[in-house]
């Protein structure tokens, strides 16, 4: 009888084996069709050189701008928290506006992220630390 007991055993727990076998199969796709593979992305979701490329485009304009004393243009291309701080009353002949300009033509971008692109320069001695971000649309300097 002892005989009979473990057979039955064993052969409940080879069906329960099967089974597990044919769920976890179906699960997994199996089943003898064929399925697609699909290949790993080759680029990132965003284009890091684009984003530098058109974050460029702020800083040659912000240098343009400086260095043609034009504030409407300059003020355009910078984030509306900064415009706030620094006001209308520029003056863009100064001395260090001229410095300032110097530093952001000499710009490099440290990290690029949709929607912004950090950037590092040198300014009077020290690290210069800035951003660009898109600002409705629009690409705007920020964080001086």
């Amino acid at each position: 009888m002892r005989y009979r007991s473990t057979r039955q055993h064993f052969r409940s727990i080879s069906l329960g084996i099967i089974a597990l076998g044919l769920l976890a199969s179906a699960a997994c796709g199996g089943g003898g069709e064929k399925t697609e593979k699909v290949k790993p992305l080759e680029s990132p979701f965003y284009d890091e050189k684009a984003l530098i490329t058109s974050t460029r485009a702020v800083t040659t304009g912000i240098v343009s701008a400086i260095e043609s004393g034009d504030t409407a243009a300059l003020l355009s291309l910078i984030e509306e928290n900064v415009r706030l701080q620094i006001g209308e009353g520029i003056d863009l002949t100064s001395p260090e506006a001229q410095e300032l300009a110097r530093a952001l033509a000499g710009a490099k971008p440290v990290k690029a992220y949709p929607g912004i692109v950090f950037y590092e320069t040198t300014l009077g001695g020290e690290t210069l630390s800035f951003y660009i971000i898109e600002e409705e649309g629009t690409w705007k300097l920020g964080g001086l």
